[in-house]
Protein backbone atom coordinates (compact mmCIF):
# COMPACT_ATOMS: atom_id res chain seq x y z
CA UNK A 1 0.00 0.00 0.00
CA UNK A 2 3.04 2.46 0.38
CA UNK A 3 4.20 1.76 -2.17
CA UNK A 4 0.96 2.78 -4.09
CA UNK A 5 0.77 5.78 -1.93
CA UNK A 6 4.32 6.75 -3.07
CA UNK A 7 3.15 6.29 -6.78
CA UNK A 8 0.25 7.97 -6.90
CA UNK A 9 1.75 10.93 -5.35
CA UNK A 10 4.24 11.39 -7.73
CA UNK A 11 2.00 10.46 -10.83
CA UNK A 12 -0.38 13.63 -9.13
CA UNK A 13 2.84 15.65 -9.07
CA UNK A 14 4.38 14.81 -12.43
CA UNK A 15 0.83 15.69 -13.49
CA UNK A 16 0.12 18.74 -12.00
CA UNK A 17 3.59 20.55 -12.12
CA UNK A 18 3.72 21.84 -15.47
CA UNK A 19 0.21 22.15 -16.40
CA UNK A 20 0.26 18.74 -18.02
CA UNK A 21 -3.31 17.44 -16.90
CA UNK A 22 -4.71 20.72 -17.80
CA UNK A 23 -3.20 20.96 -21.26
CA UNK A 24 -4.12 17.29 -22.06
CA UNK A 25 -7.77 17.71 -20.74
CA UNK A 26 -7.63 21.71 -22.12
CA UNK A 27 -9.42 20.69 -25.71
CA UNK A 28 -12.47 19.26 -23.87
CA UNK A 29 -12.68 20.81 -20.60
CA UNK A 30 -11.60 24.56 -21.68
CA UNK A 31 -8.47 25.63 -20.58
CA UNK A 32 -7.80 27.13 -16.98
CA UNK A 33 -6.49 30.63 -16.48
CA UNK A 34 -3.35 30.95 -15.96
CA UNK A 35 -1.71 30.22 -12.79
CA UNK A 36 0.24 32.06 -10.09
CA UNK A 37 1.55 28.63 -8.55
CA UNK A 38 1.18 25.53 -8.11
CA UNK A 39 -2.05 25.40 -7.67
CA UNK A 40 -5.04 27.98 -8.79
CA UNK A 41 -8.45 28.57 -7.89
CA UNK A 42 -10.63 28.92 -10.24
CA UNK A 43 -12.20 33.02 -10.51
CA UNK A 44 -15.71 31.53 -10.62
CA UNK A 45 -15.86 29.73 -7.54
CA UNK A 46 -14.23 30.32 -4.09
CA UNK A 47 -15.00 29.95 -0.60
CA UNK A 48 -18.43 31.59 -0.77
CA UNK A 49 -20.93 29.10 -1.04
CA UNK A 50 -19.51 27.23 2.31
CA UNK A 51 -21.39 29.84 4.66
CA UNK A 52 -24.04 30.26 2.21
CA UNK A 53 -24.81 26.31 2.25
CA UNK A 54 -23.77 26.34 6.15
CA UNK A 55 -26.25 28.87 7.59
CA UNK A 56 -29.45 26.83 6.96
CA UNK A 57 -28.19 23.52 8.29
CA UNK A 58 -27.07 24.83 11.24
CA UNK A 59 -30.16 26.74 11.48
CA UNK A 60 -32.26 24.03 11.09
CA UNK A 61 -30.44 21.33 13.48
CA UNK A 62 -30.97 24.27 16.29
CA UNK A 63 -34.61 25.18 15.69
CA UNK A 64 -35.61 21.83 18.00
CA UNK A 65 -37.66 18.96 17.46
CA UNK A 66 -37.80 17.50 14.04
CA UNK A 67 -40.10 15.36 12.89
CA UNK A 68 -41.68 13.16 15.34
CA UNK A 69 -42.86 16.50 17.44
CA UNK A 70 -45.20 16.81 14.13
CA UNK A 71 -49.08 16.00 13.81
CA UNK A 72 -48.86 11.87 13.48
CA UNK A 73 -49.67 10.67 10.22
CA UNK A 74 -49.29 14.14 8.58
CA UNK A 75 -47.08 14.59 5.33
CA UNK A 76 -44.78 16.70 7.23
CA UNK A 77 -44.07 14.55 9.87
CA UNK A 78 -43.40 11.32 7.42
CA UNK A 79 -40.20 11.42 4.95
CA UNK A 80 -42.08 13.49 2.18
CA UNK A 81 -44.44 11.22 1.29
CA UNK A 82 -42.66 8.02 1.56
CA UNK A 83 -40.32 9.58 -1.10
CA UNK A 84 -43.75 9.90 -3.25
CA UNK A 85 -44.38 6.03 -2.50
CA UNK A 86 -41.22 5.00 -4.55
CA UNK A 87 -40.49 1.91 -1.96
CA UNK A 88 -44.39 0.24 -2.12
CA UNK A 89 -43.79 0.77 -6.27
CA UNK A 90 -40.90 -1.09 -6.45
CA UNK A 91 -42.13 -3.41 -4.24
CA UNK A 92 -45.39 -4.21 -5.83
CA UNK A 93 -43.94 -4.25 -9.45
CA UNK A 94 -40.54 -5.73 -8.90
CA UNK A 95 -40.07 -7.77 -5.39
CA UNK A 96 -43.33 -9.19 -5.27
CA UNK A 97 -43.28 -10.82 -8.99
CA UNK A 98 -39.48 -11.63 -8.81
CA UNK A 99 -40.58 -13.53 -5.21
CA UNK A 100 -43.26 -15.43 -6.62
CA UNK A 101 -41.30 -16.18 -9.63
CA UNK A 102 -38.30 -17.75 -8.29
CA UNK A 103 -40.51 -19.37 -5.26
CA UNK A 104 -42.65 -21.46 -8.13
CA UNK A 105 -39.77 -22.10 -10.11
CA UNK A 106 -37.95 -23.56 -6.98
CA UNK A 107 -40.73 -25.52 -6.22
CA UNK A 108 -41.61 -27.08 -9.55
CA UNK A 109 -37.93 -27.78 -9.77
CA UNK A 110 -37.89 -29.94 -6.46
CA UNK A 111 -41.01 -31.35 -7.40
CA UNK A 112 -38.90 -32.81 -10.25
CA UNK A 113 -36.11 -34.04 -8.39
CA UNK A 114 -34.68 -35.74 -11.80
CA UNK A 115 -33.81 -32.20 -12.99
CA UNK A 116 -31.61 -31.26 -10.20
CA UNK A 117 -30.02 -34.52 -9.71
CA UNK A 118 -28.88 -35.25 -13.43
CA UNK A 119 -28.11 -31.13 -13.70
CA UNK A 120 -25.88 -32.34 -10.74
CA UNK A 121 -24.64 -35.60 -12.18
CA UNK A 122 -23.65 -34.04 -15.29
CA UNK A 123 -21.45 -31.13 -13.49
CA UNK A 124 -20.01 -33.57 -11.55
CA UNK A 125 -19.09 -36.24 -14.53
CA UNK A 126 -17.88 -33.30 -16.41
CA UNK A 127 -15.09 -31.56 -13.74
CA UNK A 128 -14.57 -35.14 -13.14
CA UNK A 129 -13.17 -35.39 -16.78
CA UNK A 130 -11.78 -32.15 -17.06
CA UNK A 131 -9.50 -33.00 -13.94
CA UNK A 132 -7.71 -35.25 -15.86
CA UNK A 133 -6.64 -32.36 -18.33
CA UNK A 134 -4.88 -30.36 -15.85
CA UNK A 135 -1.68 -32.26 -15.74
CA UNK A 136 1.21 -29.21 -14.04
CA UNK A 137 3.12 -29.67 -17.51
CA UNK A 138 3.73 -26.51 -19.32
CA UNK A 139 4.41 -28.44 -22.13
CA UNK A 140 0.70 -29.81 -22.34
CA UNK A 141 -0.73 -26.39 -22.13
CA UNK A 142 1.41 -25.12 -24.91
CA UNK A 143 -0.41 -28.21 -26.90
CA UNK A 144 -3.51 -27.37 -25.87
CA UNK A 145 -3.09 -24.07 -27.05
CA UNK A 146 -1.65 -24.65 -30.36
CA UNK A 147 -4.40 -26.72 -31.04
CA UNK A 148 -7.06 -24.67 -29.86
CA UNK A 149 -5.34 -21.88 -32.32
CA UNK A 150 -4.93 -24.23 -35.13
CA UNK A 151 -8.65 -25.11 -34.73
CA UNK A 152 -9.52 -21.63 -34.72
CA UNK A 153 -7.38 -20.60 -37.55
CA UNK A 154 -9.36 -23.45 -39.21
CA UNK A 155 -13.06 -22.19 -38.72
CA UNK A 156 -11.69 -18.62 -39.81
CA UNK A 157 -10.64 -20.05 -43.49
CA UNK A 158 -13.97 -22.38 -43.57
CA UNK A 159 -16.35 -19.24 -42.74
CA UNK A 160 -13.90 -16.85 -45.38
CA UNK A 161 -14.32 -19.15 -48.72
Amino acid sequence: MILLAVGSVGAGAFLIIGQRFEDFLGPVTGFPPTSHGLFTVPRHRGPGPVPGGRGPGVGDVRAGPGPSAARAGGFPSSPPGRILYGDAFNESVLMRPGQWLTRSLCTSTTRRGRAVNTLAAAVGGTSGRARRLQTGFVRSYALSMFFGAAVLVALLLVVRL
